[in-house]
Order: C-alpha cells, then structure tokens, then sequence
C-alpha cells in the first residue's frame, strides 16, 4: 500500500498501524459480544442469511446491500410464501460503531454487454436498449422494481399508494444516504486485484478470535 507519490501512489499508513488495529478490536467485539452470532462468517448472505433466517423468521434483521430494500414492498416477489408474509418489514442504516461517523458506500452494481462478433443489426438493437434502460422510460421500470436506485437526475421510485409507512420511510432513507455516499463499494487497489478477498479472508479470521495485530499485518506489502 506504499509506494512514491512520483508514480501515482498514495502513502498510507500500514494495515497493523494503531488506528486500523482499534477498528479491527471493535470489529472482532461485535462477535465477542454477541452483536453478531459466532456462526456468521460462514454464512452466505444469499441463499442463508435471507432465505435459512430472514425469511424463515428466525433472525430479527441481516445485513445487505440497499438493492434489497424492495422486501419492504407489497410487490416484493421474495417475501410470499415465507415466513415472514404479512409482517412489515424495514430497512435501517447499519449504526455508527466509535466516535467517526462512517460514510455510506455505492458502485456500480451491473453492466450489459455484447459479443464484439455479433452482427451489425444486433449491436444496434443492443445500443436502442440499454439506451431505454439508461435515460429513457425502461429506467423507470427498472427503479420502481427497486433493484437498482436511479443516478440521473429527475428519475425517482414511483411506489403504489398501499405501501405501509414503514416502506415509504424504508425507500426514503435508502435513497437519501446513497444521495449523499462518498465512498466506493468495492476496494481499489491498482496492481493489488486480490486486495478486497484477502481483507475479507483477515476479518473473518479476526471475528473468530485472531489477534487483530498480527492478521492485519499481513496485508503489508
């Protein structure tokens, strides 16, 4: 992570300086507390933490990303037939852990492609729809399934009048700390690709118990 600012890198402190090592304490105490139960780390968001939890009613809350704020509708296809059918459901922001607010992340989550090798007429027609999807009324369509929050301007989730005011408040809250993200979702890391896995890797080993110190130390370079 360290390197001349002559060649476009940034100096940054290392991973096992003091500040960082404080955040992986509180990180490896919500485990130790009981915040999070001790299982966890090897339990998959999908389909585990929504459909063995969530959805079967056995978890109050799981952490996820704010495409998933479309549960909290009426015309949520996920939650019929679970569980949790017929309940009101609603999204809040992972609380503060420390003294430093922290920033609420965004990216993005998608792309559409096509062969390089296909025919001239299917390029175009390709081009017309992402177009529709982009800027014109297929935005629209696709905002108000809530699987993706709208960037351009002007373009905002349409809801039916029978969602409950937790919903409202749900879509509300997510629209506007996504209005207001500074950060990336994903770590960038030019020449370190692996960068984000081995971080993911470190912090499960640090929230099973490992001295925070001497795990984040090896993300040094």
């Amino acid at each position: 992570m360290k390197g001349p600012e002559s060649q476009g890198v940034v100096e940054t402190d290392p991973w096992d300086s003091e500040n960082l090592v404080a955040a992986a304490e509180r990180w490896q105490s919500l485990f130790a507390d009981g915040v999070f139960q001790g299982a966890a780390t090897t339990v998959a968001t999908y389909p585990n933490a929504r459909d063995d939890y969530f959805l079967a009613r056995k978890s109050v809350f799981f952490p996820t990303g704010s495409w998933h704020v479309g549960a909290a509708l009426s015309t949520s296809p996920e939650v019929p037939g679970s569980a949790v059918e017929g309940d009101e459901i609603g999204f809040a922001v992972f609380p503060t852990v420390g003294e430093q607010g922290a920033g609420v992340t965004s990216g993005v989550d998608f792309a559409l492609a096509i062969s390089a090798d296909s025919s001239p007429e299917k390029q175009e027609a390709a081009a017309k729809f992402v177009e529709f999807l982009a800027v014109g009324a297929g935005q629209q369509l696709w905002v108000n399934t809530l699987q993706g929050f709208p960037v351009a301007e002007g373009v905002t989730v349409e809801l039916g009048d029978g969602e409950s005011e937790l919903a409202k408040r749900s879509v509300d809250l997510t629209t506007e700390s996504l209005q207001s993200s500074e950060y990336a979702r994903k770590l960038l890391a030019p020449g370190r690709d692996s960068l984000e896995n081995d971080l993911g890797i470190v912090l499960q080993n640090i929230a099973d118990g490992a001295d925070p110190a001497t795990e984040l130390a090896t993300l040094n370079e």
